[in-house]
């Protein structure tokens, strides 16, 4: 069954880079996963070095998977769906390589009951193997090392509208206006969303500032772009599960596999944990997710080169913004 579930992982990867992530499609291959179960780990797109410090011996799978296998007791009954990247610890798997790990839906499930199935398992692990394709970029690895790592957490972050209501109250009306902007069927009228959207967050983070002497800027652009991006993947597999065709074989060993009935008709308002704050496991996954979702709406061609730079998801709706408005008043003033 480890094969047919890692077959199906990378197939809905692959799946989703070409429909909602072209430039993910060449990077798939590069991007090792570990999967748990028990005390054996089982290693898709092993590198050299990885095969080497495991002492992990090939695992017979099909032909378009190549499986290592290897045995570790830490490992007994821990819960993992994360990406890792390390720069100083040589010993460790993801040392200078973002690495992806994860346990097998029933453990998953165990920890996040909300994972009822193999599909919804699956999608949480795009969401962590996008955070391998992102951490890929040398742009994005230097923005994590020099100003993120050590400094900020995005559970430290999102601590903020916990526990401070002004905050949480500033978010969840930013977030409302980006919903508006995606229901919205006019340029003009996103672009009023827009405007009270940009009045709302520069107001919000002044005041955060002015408070506690602090500025949360960059590191809510970034997790706002790192998360967002990486929930919007998410919600690009679970959308596409209707459109695809069951495995047979994947079916025949997976009684934790639902053939996609859950998703035959998807509903985003089914998932409000994927686009509202007031439901998302932290904020800047659903405003994140749906300044990424209003940005395919405006066909910005933002995906290309998003992380080899510094530049955020705001940035690049606030660019948008700038540019309509001066259109606005160039035509204002030919009129």
């Amino acid at each position: 069954m480890v094969c047919e579930r890692l077959a199906f992982v990378e197939s809905i990867y692959k799946n989703a880079a070409v429909k909602a992530w072209p430039q993910l499609a060449d990077s798939v291959d590069i991007v090792p996963l570990v999967y748990f179960k028990d005390d054996t780990g089982y290693i898709n797109h092993a590198t050299e070095r990885m095969v080497e410090l495991t002492g992990a011996t090939l695992f017979e799978c099909h032909k378009d998977l190549k499986l290592y296998k290897y045995i570790d007791p830490g490992f007994l009954g821990t819960f993992k769906l994360i990406t890792k990247l390390d720069f100083t610890d040589t010993c460790l798997l993801h040392y200078n390589l973002p690495v992806t790990y994860c346990n097998s839906p029933e453990n998953a499930h165990l920890s996040i009951p909300a994972i009822s199935s193999t599909e919804e398992w699956a999608a949480r692990v795009i969401h962590e193997y996008f955070h391998a394709y992102q951490l890929l970029h040398q742009g994005t690895r230097d923005i994590y090392r020099q100003q993120i790592a050590h400094k900020m957490t995005v559970d430290s972050l999102n601590a903020n509208y916990i526990v401070v209501d002004w905050f949480k109250q500033g978010i969840d009306k930013e977030n409302a206006l980006l919903l508006k902007a995606l229901e919205v069927p006019t340029r003009d009228s996103v672009i009023i969303c827009l405007q009270a959207f940009v009045q709302a967050r520069e107001q919000r983070r002044d005041v955060f500032e002015m408070t506690y002497h602090y500025n949360i800027d960059l590191y809510e652009d970034y997790f706002e772009k790192m998360e967002g991006t990486a929930r919007y993947m998410e919600f690009q597999v679970m959308k596409n599960y209707g459109n695809l065709v069951v495995s047979p074989t994947l079916a025949a060993v997976d009684t934790f596999f639902h053939a996609f009935k859950d998703f035959k008709r998807f509903n985003l308002e089914k998932f409000p944990w994927l686009y509202k704050t007031q439901r998302a496991y932290r904020y800047v996954y659903a405003t994140g997710m749906n300044q990424a979702r209003l940005l395919d709406k405006l066909q910005v061609p933002y995906k290309e080169d998003l992380f080899d730079t510094s530049i955020s998801l705001y940035a690049i709706l606030h660019q948008w913004l700038e540019q309509q408005e001066r259109k606005m008043k160039e035509n204002q003033g030919r009129n």
